[in-house]
């Protein structure tokens, strides 16, 4: 029998820990150098597998058949967390949690009659994993989870090679309460079927999730951003993107969003202002990405995007023209944390101070005081919240980066002052 099929078979039997008594008050631990007795419980019925491993430890009783359900939930909550968010995630690991399940039929009835700990499932597991999950979470939130790799990768018998049965299947059948929808693929031989992000983007198209407030979609292997994933979530709360670029037709159920972590090459300024625009209760955006071009700026637009909610904002990767374009175009409340990931200048434009100064002159009133580390350049206020920092690009020009950087903004800061 494998270990998979142990879990299986502990988690489905309906006579797993009769030989634990209802009162499990024997717990086992290691005392030494005190002068406690050795004392040898009578009649504990305690099960055979939590004593037999250790034949001479001093056994002590304590009141831990006598916790109410609350208290006992609440440990094992903690046990559960401690398997489930460790990396890496998506493997048999996540199931560690299930030998509660053998101690006594008190503690089974309460693991298996708490929808908790059955909401979190990856759909590469063994399909009577994933259908134990989807029965006893009933109809509370389900968060659904793939991996990229399958499972392949993390060293666990991948049951959804494919990837995309399981998952369609899925969220087919539970898009009325999926919470939080974590999906990563990757396509080997995009040029012999459908593509997998072919496949999930019109999965995604065709369903509706009332209650969904996270989600992540990466696509792996695609370097170059691809557009039109289309997502109907009118409650969505955090969104973070990989190389891929939502449809125009997802902006309005963007309206709820808060947090916004984008990561894709050439993305434009009109990308990046569309999308904004669309979140008028952005908290935490982080853009970041990576263009091989020159990019061709279209003619400003007059007005202006209010982020009257933002507090923290990092932007990376673009042409410092591209870069003061886009602050050009929003409007940012003088308490957000502004982070800039700066190249060099000379890769952008003939006349980088120019430029740079253009980026920092709208901006450099807001504060009172500069300071200046190994790590970059910030510029702060001294008696309210907000910032402005300037960080070199983490590549090869690194070194240049921060030290032209430092160079334009102190040539700026004292032009201003």
């Amino acid at each position: 029998m494998t270990g998979l099929d142990e879990l299986v078979d502990t988690a489905d039997s309906p006579h797993q820990g009769a030989s634990a008594c209802q009162d499990c008050g024997v717990y086992i631990s290691q005392i030494q150098n005190t002068s406690l007795p050795l004392t040898i419980e009578s009649n504990t019925d305690c099960s055979s597998d939590v004593i037999n491993p250790i034949p001479m430890m001093p056994m002590i009783r304590t009141d831990i058949a006598s916790l109410p359900t609350e208290i006992l939930l609440h440990i094992f909550k903690l046990y559960y967390l401690h398997y489930s968010d460790a990396f890496p995630k998506g493997t048999v690991k996540d199931l560690q949690c299930w030998p509660i399940l053998g101690v006594c039929s008190r503690w089974r009835q309460i693991v298996i009659g708490t929808p908790y700990f059955w909401q979190r499932l990856w759909t590469h597991w063994h399909p009577e994993i994933i259908t134990l999950f989807e029965v006893r979470s009933k109809s509370y939130p389900l968060t659904i989870q793939r991996s990229s790799s399958g499972g392949f990768l993390l060293e666990f018998p991948s049951c959804d090679s494919e990837g995309n049965a399981v998952a369609a299947r899925l969220i087919a059948a539970h898009s009325s309460r999926i919470r939080t929808l974590r999906l990563e693929w990757m396509d080997w031989y995009p040029e012999t079927h459908e593509t997998k992000y072919e496949f999930m983007r019109r999965c995604l198209a065709d369903a509706t999730f009332p209650e969904l407030t996270q989600v992540l979609l990466r696509s792996v292997n695609h370097y170059m951003a691809m557009r039109s994933m289309k997502l109907n979530a009118p409650k969505l709360e955090v969104l973070t993107l990989r190389n891929l670029v939502l449809d125009s037709t997802s902006y309005p159920h963007l309206a709820n969003l808060t947090h916004l972590t984008h990561i894709a090459s050439d993305l434009t300024v009109q990308d990046i202002v569309s999308l904004l625009e669309a979140c008028p209760q952005l908290e935490s955006c982080d853009i970041r990405t990576r263009t091989l071009e020159t990019p061709l700026l279209l003619p400003e637009q007059p007005h202006r995007v209010p982020l009257r909610a933002l507090e923290y904002i990092n932007i990376s990767g673009l042409y410092w023209p591209s870069l003061a374009r886009l602050l050009d175009r929003l409007e940012i409340c003088q308490t957000a944390n502004i982070n800039l990931e700066i190249e060099p200048g000379e890769r952008h434009d003939p006349h980088p101070l120019d430029v740079f100064r253009r980026i920092i002159t709208p901006l450099i009133s807001s504060y009172d005081s500069l300071e200046i580390s190994g790590r970059g350049i910030k510029l702060i206020r001294s008696t309210e919240r907000g910032s402005l920092n300037f960080e070199p690009d983490n590549s090869k020009y690194s070194v240049f980066a921060h030290f032209s950087c430092r160079q334009y903004i102190s040539a700026s800061v004292t032009q201003h002052c």
